[in-house]
């Protein structure tokens, strides 16, 4: 197959073609359009599957469209913005689609918690149920915790012991609670029966919050002090702490009181100076670890001082406009202040001001200012405001088309070059498969390409540190940011696969991984067909297989869970372009890392549509 199907030149607009990820093919029923052999497309059993999962789909879009977000199913029943045969008619579909795929029950993991009926409620008491028999099979899941909170986890080289990991269906005790799905008696059971040290340690996250919403009592705490169990025994001196002690009140505006304007962004850019100077100083961190936590705190700098902004320009001392003109203000302290205008439109969206200070911003030549002022325009988009006189939804469509046409140019550079490169070109197959943001759908102009290759059947490995290099070369040429990821093909069963390596590179892609059907191909028309019918099927037909000993299905059903609702979308792609909606009131919320998007009933929604959509695997049978 390496002769005449492949393209010579990259930039041919009659070879050149993008294939949407084939996690959308079968979502939507469109089998005719997917490059998969005939049998595939014409299996009953597909059919009828991705005909289910495309009606439960359209079922929560007619859920989401009625029900806005926060409310509850009694109050949206009570005030008719729904009818119960509706809903019944939805829950059915949900409950339809775990029973016949067992696997997919981690999709209650991300339900939206306001869409789950109280147990009193009569006519809905049966998905209640089912929601509780099946979360009491999600505690015995356990995954990394840092998967639903920040997703900070280090590099193999710095990592002292092992990685935390957490029954993250245990951090939704005290929602289940207050829904009266579970009581006080399960939580003890899980306690006092239960062997699973991360499941306890898990539901000893939540009795703090319990504690605090009066969900405990006396008797309960002293129930937990008698316990047998030392971190039992420990939690519970933690609450009887927590009762006696006094809440300090944290004064934001505190030493920036006096401060005029000038002297204002002068503080906010020492911390910043700081921060990039004392990470960089820090001994035996890793390049990439170092900018990444640079990032984070930078992040909070930037918040913090805006919500600074926000009381003095609610006060009348600091003056929008003077802030808007001044040229001297760096990127940083601009992003700081567009995140105070937009806090100041939710207050009040017909203050033209505001909208005018947006709009001058948007002009500057700052990639990063234009970003910024993208992503305030999407959160206040997300909630209805909008200013049709300076932002129209067309022009923020426009933009992302733009968006979508630059990647297309960065990736045919990168593949004209491959082509032409005296190693890569006898050896690549013309194309490529896009990860990252651009396919999750919050990336921007400037955000990395992440690339995924295919290395032809029989090239010797030793090559690998030579493809590596010419790669990297390619991307500093181009002046592109972003990452190429390898997948060595083999031959097996006379078919194409994807190599496994025993010690992988980050460069290394294997058959753990789902990017070829997650994922969207660029490329040459004839070698996407030709590659997506020799390696699709194999995630198909995946009965009786495994990879290193695990059960192939499971793992890809994981890993695009992973891939496409948690990094980075959970992490920090939600709420660069939505504004966070509901979460946890509590003081004690760190100790299930209450500072989660997951938690958010915003990303709860789209979390929930994202694994309908594409966190599905049929599994056929030959």
């Amino acid at each position: 197959m390496e002769g005449s199907i492949f393209y010579k030149k990259q930039d041919s607009k009659e070879n050149f073609t993008k294939k949407e990820p084939l996690t959308k093919a079968f979502s939507e029923g469109k089998l005719s359009d997917a490059n998969l052999p005939y049998e595939i497309k014409t299996d009953p059993k597909l059919i009828k599957e991705c005909k289910e999962r495309k009606e439960s789909i359209k079922k929560l879009n007619s859920v989401y469209l009625k029900i806005p977000i926060l409310t509850n199913i009694e109050d949206a029943l009570e005030k008719n913005l729904i009818q119960t045969e509706e809903i019944e008619d939805f829950y059915k579909s949900i409950i339809n689609l775990i029973e016949k795929d067992k696997d997919s029950k981690r999709l209650l993991l991300y339900f939206p918690l306001e869409l789950i009926p109280e147990m009193k409620n009569e006519k809905l008491k049966f998905f209640s149920e089912f929601y509780k028999n099946n979360w009491k099979d999600l505690l015995k899941e356990i995954d990394l915790r840092e998967d639903f909170n920040i997703g900070d986890v280090p590099e193999k080289e710095i990592r002292v012991g092992g990685l935390a990991k957490i029954s993250k269906a245990a951090h939704l005790i005290p929602f289940l609670i207050e829904k009266n799905i579970i009581n006080k008696n399960d939580v003890f059971n899980i306690l006092e029966n239960g062997n699973e040290k991360v499941l306890i340690e898990s539901t000893l996250d939540t009795l703090r919050i319990l504690a605090e919403k009066k969900y405990l009592n006396i008797e309960d705490i002293k129930r937990l002090e008698n316990s047998k169990n030392v971190d039992i025994r420990n939690t519970a001196k933690m609450i009887q702490h927590d009762q006696t002690a006094t809440v300090k009140d944290n004064n934001i505006e505190n030493v920036h009181e006096k401060l005029n304007i000038r002297e204002f962004f002068n503080s906010m850019n020492r911390e910043l100076n700081i921060n990039e100077e004392g990470m960089f100083l820090t001994d035996k961190l890793p390049e990439n670890r170092k900018k990444w936590l640079t990032g984070i705190e930078k992040e909070k700098i930037i918040k913090k001082y805006s919500e600074i902004l926000y009381i003095k320009i609610s006060k009348e001392e600091y003056e929008i406009n003077t802030i808007t003109e001044d040229k001297n203000l760096n990127t940083e302290n601009i992003q700081a202040f567009i995140k105070t205008i937009e806090t100041l439109i939710i207050e009040n969206s017909n203050n033209e001001n505001y909208w005018q200070s947006l709009n001058k911003l948007k002009k500057r030549d700052d990639v990063n200012i234009k970003n910024s002022v993208l992503n305030t325009l999407n959160r206040l988009n997300s909630i209805n405001i909008t200013n049709e006189n300076y932002f129209s939804k067309r022009e923020l469509d426009k933009d992302k088309k733009e968006t979508e046409k630059s990647v297309e140019n960065k990736i045919k550079n990168i593949l004209s070059k491959i082509e032409k490169d005296p190693l890569l070109g006898k050896i690549i197959y013309p194309l490529g498969i896009l990860q990252g943001s651009h396919i999750k759908g919050y990336g921007k102009e400037n955000s990395d390409i992440d690339l995924g290759v295919f290395i032809k059947e029989n090239v010797n490995f030793e090559k690998h540190n030579d493809i590596k290099n010419a790669f990297s070369n390619i991307l500093k040429e181009s002046n592109i940011k972003g990452s190429i990821m390898e997948f060595w093909l083999k031959k097996e069963n006379n078919y194409l696969w994807i190599q496994d390596f025993d010690n992988p590179d980050h460069t290394l892609g294997d058959s753990l991984l789902t990017a070829p059907i997650t994922g969207s191909w660029y490329g040459d028309e004839k070698s996407i067909s030709f590659l997506q019918k020799e390696l699709i099927p194999k995630y198909l037909y995946s009965e009786n297989k495994h990879i290193f000993g695990f059960n192939a299905r499971k793992i890809w059903l994981k890993d695009i869970e992973h891939n496409l609702i948690q990094y980075r979308l959970m992490h920090k792609g939600y709420k660069e372009n939505s504004l966070e909606q509901g979460g946890i009131n509590s003081k004690y919320k760190e100790e299930i890392d209450g500072e989660s998007m997951f938690y958010d009933s915003g990303f709860r929604r789209s979390a929930t549509k994202i694994y309908l959509e594409k966190v599905f695997l049929p599994q056929l049978k030959k």
